[in-house]
């Protein structure tokens, strides 16, 4: 973790903010070239760990991490922690993160304006994912809060796997059973059942990548009716119109969303 003050870096303005901390969008001076920085307050060794961990991930569909340091900044707004403790002890040193910057927005509002659905730019988009994921857990990493919010696009329209922060190591291969973890981690709607259990492992991200697939080929008319479906969807209920429109498509979500962990295909099958 070399220093790097952001001094480096001006026209700094804040993105998005979540449970792994706050996002900047900002332009470096040296290379004149904008990047998305991530400010997360230090609580342990552990964000370091996790850190480099993440930085070692390079494939085309997760989005890139250049660098990684430490400081005390008082220059942009209280971040979030990166423990999930609520003990405030006067820390204030934090880590940075510096990231490929995906100016082409997020999937999530890329859903919303769509008016119609075009199938094989959605299928398209699905697949990159799907790329994405199956690298994540050739890494044997689990994701765990795969959703349209941290899927993004860059500047040739490329899906970019992001967020990562909540990323875990998947159960080891001499080992047949899921690991003990922390239960509740990632985003409720997009969460697969057996995470608010504290053993789970990489078929949550498929749970998630199901649900997902369902939104890239279903357009809801109101936020009222998005909601009411929802939960359908999530206990595989699936709308009569939308299951004799996607007959093929179909037979795959259902297993991607089976409450079963086991009947769900891997990323390898999909």
């Amino acid at each position: 973790f070399v220093q790097s003050p952001l001094w480096e870096f001006e026209d700094i303005t804040k993105l998005s903010t979540g449970g792994f901390g706050k996002v900047f969008k900002a332009l470096k001076t040296m290379d004149k070239k904008y990047y998305a920085v991530k400010k997360v307050k230090m609580r342990n060794e552990k964000c370091k760990l996790e850190v480099q961990a993440l930085a070692s991930l390079d494939h085309p569909n997760i989005v890139r991490y250049f660098h990684s340091w430490t400081g005390m900044d008082y220059s942009l707004d209280t971040s979030y922690s990166c423990s999930t403790s609520s003990n405030t002890d006067g820390m204030n040193e934090y880590l940075f993160i510096q990231m490929e910057f995906c100016e082409n927005g997020d999937l999530k509002n890329w859903i919303r304006k769509m008016k119609i659905v075009d199938k094989v730019k959605s299928l398209n988009i699905f697949r990159q994912i799907v790329e994405g994921v199956l690298y994540i857990h050739s890494e044997k990493l689990i994701h765990r809060d795969l959703k349209p919010a941290n899927i993004f696009f860059a500047k040739d329209m490329r899906v970019k796997i992001g967020d990562l922060g909540l990323v875990t190591q998947m159960a080891s291969e001499e080992s047949t059973e899921a690991l003990l973890r922390t239960h509740d981690i990632g985003t409720p709607s997009y969460m697969a059942p057996e995470q608010h259990e504290n053993i789970y492992n990489c078929e949550v991200d498929i749970f998630a990548l199901g649900l997902i697939l369902v939104e890239l080929l279903c357009i809801f008319g109101t936020e009222h009716e998005r909601y009411v479906e929802w939960k359908k969807i999530r206990n595989c209920q699936l709308p009569e119109t939308f299951v004799a429109k996607y007959p093929y498509e179909i037979c795959t979500i259902k297993l991607m969303l089976s409450r079963d962990p086991k009947k769900r295909p891997t990323a390898t099958k999909l």
